[in-house]
């Protein structure tokens, strides 16, 4: 239930009109390259960013949109939502990975 949540953040229209309001300025092409794209999303990858204040991850990928700073997921948010805002085909992946009570092979 959680990833067809994050699924449809991506999809959500706050999100996509924060992330275009951030990310993408009507002077740039509408269809842009992957390469224009990429370089347009320039962002900070913060590991301590989250406070615990933001009950959502869409409401944490919102601030990171703004601050242009996040963690991994709300970045990966963002990025897919901006994908989808300007028309280009996007599915988030999310990989899990090994728990830390894990024994070692």
């Amino acid at each position: 239930a959680h990833l067809r949540y994050l699924h449809h953040a991506c999809g959500h229209q706050l999100l996509q009109a924060i992330v275009l309001s951030v990310f993408w300025r009507a002077t740039y092409p509408v269809q842009p390259s992957l390469d224009e794209l990429l370089d347009r999303f320039d962002v900070t990858v913060n590991k301590s960013c989250c406070d615990g204040t933001l009950s959502t991850p869409l409401a944490g990928a919102c601030r990171a949109a703004r601050l242009q700073s996040g963690s991994m997921t709300e970045l990966a948010l963002c990025f897919v939502a901006l994908c989808r805002a300007l028309g280009i085909p996007a599915r988030l992946v999310v990989a899990m990975g090994p728990s830390s009570n894990a024994k070692p092979q």
